[in-house]
């Protein structure tokens, strides 16, 4: 991880992880991962924290027997915070797939980039209660838990969307 800051209201960061996972019962399981992100983060006049990301990750696997896949993500971001009165937050990504071994996957979403919306507001009724609102919207693929590899796997032959709306309240005593 590499992050500085170039001024009071400019900082970058860059980050890379290596992931290398070998077993004992074949090489069915073993794969190499890795995750590029950077993200340039402004602190405006309006004391509004805004920004852009990306990312980018590869997975590749020493069988063919599960689909190598590597995605680029890049977005924005925004937030403010007034303490002890209100904050928000705000993101919209883009997600774009490509695969080395599932070119033959039939969904419609294989050429397209997937939107990854999140929305969030949080209001202080007092010092110790709050209302949390948040909103999201995520073009993605289903997940299931596979027993071989025991961790849960994109199947790339189910694209789904998932919208989800949260609200509660929070209280610290």
């Amino acid at each position: 991880m590499w992050e500085k800051k170039f001024s009071d209201r400019f900082k970058l960061k860059v980050e890379d992880t290596f992931h290398r996972r070998y077993t004992v019962i074949g090489d069915v399981m073993d794969f190499g991962e890795n995750v590029l992100s950077a993200r340039a983060t402004w602190r405006l006049p309006s004391k509004i924290e805004a920004g852009i990301r990306g990312e980018y990750l590869l997975r590749r696997y020493t069988a063919l027997f599960y689909r190598d896949y590597r995605y680029l993500l890049g977005g924005v971001f925004a937030s403010y915070a007034k303490p002890k009165k209100y904050d928000w937050s705000f993101v919209q990504d883009f997600r774009k797939f490509s695969y080395r071994n599932g070119n033959n996957i039939a969904t419609d979403w294989n050429d397209q980039s997937q939107p990854i919306t999140e929305g969030k507001f949080n209001y202080y009724l007092s010092d110790d209660l709050k209302i949390r609102l948040s909103a999201s919207r995520e073009k993605t693929y289903y997940k299931s838990f596979d027993t071989t590899s025991q961790e849960l796997l994109w199947d790339f032959t189910r694209p789904m969307t998932v919208t989800e709306f949260y609200g509660g309240l929070e209280y610290d005593f």
